[in-house]
């Protein structure tokens, strides 16, 4: 009698279990669904020529910066079809630097070949009241499946108010992008946790003109002495040193760090070897037979002609001593 009672409560408690793992399957809708965001956007720093800047003048625009997500729907109770939605809830800080200095920025969310969806300034700045103001931009989603999907965000940045700026650096915060497989402002709002697509902060630097200069040291002409044709002890190559520094001439507001470019143009003499050798001719314009390269020795690299390299960064501050 006993066995048979204990056989009896292990049936029942099976049958509770399963009675869960029915429910529990049940639940499962629209509200399951969920995308996570793979990687980042990131967004370069951007260097503006500073001056007057009248309402409505664009400073920048940033295009086509790829990124990549997928989404995992359920099961479909609703009628509410499933795309891919962008929520712009949590971009509070990004838009109260902005505001701050005078700046607005519209934004263009486009998936694959589909035609971009816009978010002006005014919608951006709703979009942290809640989910009612995100947008599909997406392609309409099939329920119970997983799709790898990437799009594209093109920013553009312009002069909300105008203003004019002398020396100045705008730090912009860290955000993210909240992308559902659906608009959840008829529909319950998403409950499963999911990855946000998180975009870098960066900085908008304004530089005024005539705001530096180039020194070139020992001198500004580079001199190699003399080559005799006639004399082979001549004819071997030479090498000089020359030493380029940037210098601050204009004082900043706020003190920051400003990345540094330098460019050897050619002004349309030949190049070779990958464009980092010019091809030298006499005054009859013929080749000579002379090559001139210029060589990084801090990298032991050659120098690409005509092509804006790396030069480090310069430590631009109060005074006008930044080098």
């Amino acid at each position: 009698m006993t066995g048979r009672l204990f056989n009896m409560k292990s049936l029942i408690l099976s049958g509770v279990f399963f009675f869960f793992a029915v429910c529990d399957s049940a639940q499962a809708a629209i509200e399951w669904s969920y995308c996570n965001a793979t990687g980042s956007v990131n967004i370069q720093n951007i260097n503006i020529k500073s001056g007057q800047y009248g309402t409505g003048d664009e400073l920048q625009t940033i295009k086509d910066i790829p990124f990549s997500y997928t989404c995992i729907t359920a099961i479909n109770t609703y009628s509410e079809p499933y795309n891919a939605t962008i929520s712009l809830k949590n971009v509070q800080p990004m838009v109260e630097a902005l505001k701050k200095s005078g700046l607005g920025m519209e934004l263009f969310i486009q998936e694959g070949s589909r035609d971009p969806v816009k978010f002006s300034w005014r919608e951006i700045q709703a979009g942290f009241a809640g989910w009612s103001s995100s947008k599909i931009f997406g392609q309409e989603l099939e329920q119970n499946k997983t799709y790898n999907l990437s799009g594209k965000l093109t920013v553009r940045i312009y002069a909300e108010q105008s203003f004019k700026y002398g020396f100045l650096n705008i730090n912009i915060p860290a955000s993210t992008f909240d992308i559902l497989p659906y608009k959840p402002s008829t529909v319950p709002q998403p409950t499963k946790p999911y990855t946000p697509l998180s975009v870098s902060a960066f900085n908008i630097r304004m530089i005024p003109d005539n705001s530096g200069r180039v020194i070139i040291s020992p001198s500004t002409t580079i001199n190699m002495g003399r080559f005799y044709t006639e004399y082979k002890e001549t004819m071997v190559p030479r090498e000089v040193p020359f030493t380029v520094t940037a210098q601050q001439n204009v004082g900043t507001q706020i003190p920051f760090v400003a990345p540094l470019a330098i460019e050897f143009r050619t002004n349309g003499l030949t190049l070779a070897d990958a464009d980092s050798t010019v091809i030298l001719k006499n005054n009859k314009q013929e080749n000579n037979g002379f090559r001139l390269s210029v060589i990084d020795v801090d990298n032991n690299t050659p120098v690409k002609f005509n092509m804006k390299t790396d030069m480090g960064s310069i430590h631009l501050d109060n005074g006008a001593g930044g080098r």
